[in-house]
């Protein structure tokens, strides 16, 4: 398939195929305007995260458990960004202390193809059953001082 472009016009008439036409061009454009705008508003929060973040200073995203980190300079290579991944509380706080750390979409495409793979699958339910289970934390009542 080539789009929408390439679709035949159900109506008779030329004029009203013209229409329809001009009416889908003007609302590609204004979604691709949407998108550019949406964009430039997320390249410029991260540029002003980039330049004024405190080092390993990590800021939540919209998505539960996806965090942007800001890596100090390192041998001479300059600060930063970085995507963690760490599965969020209810109050979207990071469950762990370090996630997984994306430095590009390199590095998010090898992780995919490493979590597809069916034998870390098998590997960590094998882990799973040898492995003693955590100790389940006792919810403690709050301590309510009656009066």
């Amino acid at each position: 398939m080539r789009g929408w472009r390439s679709l035949t016009c159900p109506s008779s008439s030329p004029l009203h195929c013209q229409a329809i036409s001009k009416i889908l061009t003007a609302k590609a454009f204004e979604l691709k305007a949407r998108r550019s705008d949406w964009r430039s508003v997320l390249e410029t929060k991260l540029a002003d995260f980039l330049k004024s973040g405190k080092d390993w200073e990590r800021k939540p995203t919209s998505v539960p458990g996806v965090f942007v980190l800001r890596m100090p300079p390192f041998k001479g290579s300059p600060a930063r960004l970085a995507v963690e991944l760490n599965p969020a509380d209810e109050a979207g706080r990071p469950t762990r202390k370090r996630g997984v750390l994306l430095r590009s979409s390199t590095e998010l495409a090898e992780y995919r193809k490493l979590m597809e793979d069916e034998r870390l699958a098998s590997l960590l339910k094998s882990i799973d059953s040898l492995s003693p289970k955590p100790p389940k934390k006792e919810e403690r009542e709050p301590e309510i001082i009656e009066i």
